[in-house]
């Protein structure tokens, strides 16, 4: 089970300084799946139902604020896993992080599965 005390430990730990690198690949994954998939940022940005600068901030490393729903939206756009959009990014956890990070995964796809089918 998932605490809030494993999801805290886990924010603590990969803080700003360690998830910017993995942020950084994530743009650059962002936009080889985007080009892989012959979208425009424009036309990602209408099919993910995110603004355009949010894509581009996103490309460009520039994003002050990356919410896993948008991620999400974006995965779900370019037909994509999350999680292979995500932790492909070059965010190295230990063993006992990834399993902790798997289950709030988990519950985080399931809420974001029923919100979808609403």
């Amino acid at each position: 089970m998932v605490t809030a005390s494993k999801s805290k430990r886990i924010r603590k730990h990969y803080g700003t300084k360690q998830l910017k690198p993995a942020l950084e690949t994530l743009g650059a994954q962002l936009k080889a799946f985007r080009e892989s998939k012959s979208f425009s940022q424009n036309e990602l940005a209408k099919v993910a139902k995110i603004a355009l600068s949010t894509v581009n901030e996103l490309e460009n490393n520039v994003a002050k604020d990356v919410r896993l729903s948008t991620i999400a939206s974006i995965a779900e756009a370019l037909d994509v896993d999350l999680h292979q959009l995500m932790f492909s990014s070059g965010l190295s956890l230990s063993d006992s992080d990834k399993s902790a990070l798997g289950e709030i995964w988990k519950k985080f796809n399931q809420l974001y599965q029923r919100t979808r089918a609403k």
